[in-house]
Formats: C-alpha cells, structure tokens, sequence
C-alpha cells in the first residue's frame, strides 16, 4: 500500500498514518523545502519530494 500526501507540510499527517499501518509506503509532496527537510526527519522511512505535482506525477507511479 502506498499514501501520498500532498502538501505534506511537517509529515505529521503521514506520522499518524504510520503508527496505524506501519506497512505502508509513505511518499510527502511539499512546494516548501523546509517542510520536506523537516516532513523527512521526522519520517526517515517516507519519501518526501520537493516539487509542485504537475512536476512529479510520474514518481507516483508505483511497481507491484
């Protein structure tokens, strides 16, 4: 399973998220590079790209 946030902020939203399925694939899509810098340490799991969504659609494709 993969969740995306976006306008992922600080990654609270996607903390939460991991404490009830920590199986999940956690991605955060932020336009603000201190929200990714601060969304990726608090989540050194997730992956947090710095982008506007027309820009990064094609990473949010993901391999089964």
């Amino acid at each position: 399973m993969v969740i995306a946030d976006i306008g992922c902020a600080g990654g609270d939203l996607l903390a939460a998220i991991h404490q009830k399925l920590p199986q999940a694939r956690l991605i955060g899509i932020d336009i603000m590079q201190q929200a990714v810098a601060d969304s990726q340490h608090k989540i050194p799991y997730g992956r947090f790209i710095n982008s506007i969504l027309q820009k990064i659609s094609y990473l949010l494709k993901v391999n089964q």
